[in-house]
């Protein structure tokens, strides 16, 4: 039991470090982001998002002078000074705490208070993961018993165009087509058994030329693996649930993938059919324009204000020169370089080191007084 309890306080420490390295990181793409804007290609401004899932999810990153957590003090190097207090002076800790109401000591209740604080935090963190598990658990559940009032799409010219569709894109594995009520949206759903759902007043709704276009952006999710990754990055919100700039970048992440997506399925049309693209997008924000939250699916739809970047990068597209595919894969790169690193043991900021010695000392001398 001791066990498990000292391994939930490693990794409630683990998180909440990783936690704040990552608000440092999100900061610094949405910066890179900035500078760049449109003259990055929409796959590489997505393709970014993917430093701050190896930075979430990498337990252990070399320590190097480079390293952009050196301007901060956010290593786990911090903490060896703690780990030195000898176990006699543990111990004499303990006991001062146990003999707290003959010796009401100031700075000793203090240390009691900020322990039963760091307690409640790690117990309020463990609802949090168990809560918000069991509702994804329940969403994903109902929303897969839904898809059994589907039905296979028997339309021979729909079928031929979706193999055509993925022979352009080329995709080789076999994806179900299905008609269901249960959806507003074409939408992508399921990983290890892909199912690409059509809404069933959508085969009426789109003509020949707009389902083309649908097929190819979800065959691009598809072809992307983003439903792995939309699985990945929502394991990772489930244990930093807490912090609202992953949140946040969660949500920026969807945005440019399905920007992405819009690329890579415009590349594989004729230029003066951009724009019909564009008035596919528009028609399905009339139809529905929820956005589901569910990593196991890949909506096509868009809200207002993500439609407009939409429109923005289709009607600017260009089929961008190899410098700016070099410059987007150095930009990541740099980011990657300087952030998937930790700072260096010995470049601590010498007063961080100096504050934590000063603890170190008042809890021993305090416990020596306590025995008095």
């Amino acid at each position: 039991m001791d066990k498990i309890i000292l391994s939930l306080i490693d990794l409630f420490q683990w998180i909440c470090t990783t936690s704040i390295m990552a608000f440092v990181l999100v900061g610094l793409i949405l910066l890179v982001k900035g500078i760049m804007k449109e003259r990055l290609k929409a796959k590489w401004q997505y393709v970014i998002w993917f430093v701050l899932l190896f930075r979430l999810i990498l337990p252990w990153t070399p320590e190097t002078s480079f390293s952009l957590f050196n301007l901060f003090s956010l290593v786990d190097e911090q903490k060896a000074p703690i780990q030195e207090i000898a176990q006699d002076d543990r111990a004499q800790l303990q006991l001062t705490f146990t003999d707290n109401e003959k010796n009401p000591l100031s700075s000793v209740t203090s240390l009691h208070i900020s322990t039963w604080v760091y307690i409640g935090a790690l117990v309020i963190w463990i609802l949090g993961v168990v809560l918000f598990t069991i509702y994804l658990f329940r969403m994903n559940r109902k929303f897969s018993k839904k898809l059994k009032h589907t039905s296979k799409i028997m339309d021979d010219m729909i079928l031929t165009l979706f193999e055509h569709c993925k022979e352009k894109m080329g995709v080789k594995s076999s994806i179900s087509l299905l008609a269901t009520t249960e959806v507003e949206s074409p939408t992508l759903y399921g990983f290890f058994r892909p199912k690409l759902l059509i809404p069933l007043n959508g085969l009426q709704e789109f003509d020949h030329n707009e389902l083309r276009y649908i097929f190819l952006h979800e065959l691009a999710h598809y072809k992307r693996k983003d439903i792995l990754v939309n699985w990945i990055m929502t394991v990772l919100l489930i244990f930093h649930w807490f912090n609202p700039i992953l949140w946040y970048a969660y949500h920026r992440m969807r945005e440019d993938q399905e920007l992405s997506c819009d690329e890579m399925a415009i590349s594989h049309i004729h230029s003066d059919e951009v724009k019909n693209y564009g008035y596919t997008l528009i028609k399905l924000l009339q139809i529905n324009s929820v956005k589901s939250i569910l990593p196991t699916v890949a909506n096509f739809s868009a809200n207002k204000a993500q439609l407009k970047k939409r429109i923005i990068m289709i009607t600017s597209f260009q089929r961008k020169s190899i410098t700016w595919s070099i410059i987007g894969l150095f930009s990541i790169l740099l980011i990657a370089f300087v952030t998937l690193t930790n700072a260096k043991a010995a470049e601590i900021k010498p007063y961080v080191n100096k504050q934590i010695q000063d603890l170190v000392n008042g809890d021993r001398s305090a416990c020596e007084f306590g025995q008095q």
